[in-house]
């Protein structure tokens, strides 16, 4: 099923796909899953060229990028679902209703806490 999940994610445009074990932290950030999928689109190398020289203004790769992890995060939650699994997307869309607080401006579980469990932040 993993295997099937990667493969499936690469065909969608990931770059990388780890699976981390988020059983460890506490309930109140992890919410009762053992596991998170991170999955990882990158940015062109001509960009961040742009973003670290000329200060640009223009987010429309980024904003294309994080779109497209959005939904290949909803379409993993709906993989897991439809194999009888209990899942959740941490997107922007699911984060807005619910597990964002707008006063601290976090979220339970941030995506650097799931980068930095899985070894690559």
């Amino acid at each position: 099923m993993i295997n099937e999940l990667i493969s499936e994610l690469n065909l969608r445009g990931a770059n990388f796909i780890k699976i981390v074990d988020i059983s460890m932290i506490s309930v109140k950030e992890n919410r009762g899953y053992g596991v998170a999928v991170l999955i990882g689109i990158v940015l062109s190398a001509g960009y961040i060229l742009s973003l670290s020289k000329e200060n640009i203004t223009d987010h429309s790769e980024f904003g294309e990028k994080e779109q497209l992890a959005d939904e290949l995060a909803e379409w993993t939650a709906e993989f897991f679902v439809s194999k009888g699994y209990k899942a959740y997307a941490q997107s922007e869309r699911n984060l807005i209703h619910g597990f964002y607080d707008e006063t601290t401006k976090t979220t339970p579980l941030p995506h650097k806490k799931i980068a930095i469990l899985a070894g690559i932040y």
